[in-house]
């Protein structure tokens, strides 16, 4: 980009602007499956697409209990199980540790 037209120059010399030029030849690339290399007992965020006309996304978070080809199933923080397929999971990572709960002050 040229700082003072904003035009973008092709390697064959033609100016235009606001458009890429990609090959044709140009293989697409895919991003790795963040959960393939999970394990249990390690803490994990992971956002899910949920049947909700309100909202598409819900995120879990918890420690992996299991974890199969199919499905994903999470700890959370309250005992609670969640099972997740797989083909619901958008993207997640691991997480470290909570930090210690926090004890009332004391009067």
């Amino acid at each position: 980009m040229t700082p003072d037209t904003g035009l973008f120059h092709s390697s064959d010399g033609d100016s235009e602007r606001g458009k890429s030029h990609v090959s044709a030849a140009v293989e697409p690339v895919t991003a790795p499956i963040p959960w393939a290399s999970w394990h249990p007992g390690q803490r994990v965020m992971v956002r899910v697409v949920i049947d909700d006309p309100r909202h598409k996304y819900t995120d879990v978070l918890g420690h992996i209990e299991s974890l199969t080809e199919s499905e994903l199933v999470i700890r959370r923080r309250d005992e609670s199980l969640a099972t997740i397929p797989v083909t619901a999971i958008l993207t997640g990572k691991p997480v470290p540790p909570a930090p210690p709960r926090r004890r009332p002050k004391a009067e």
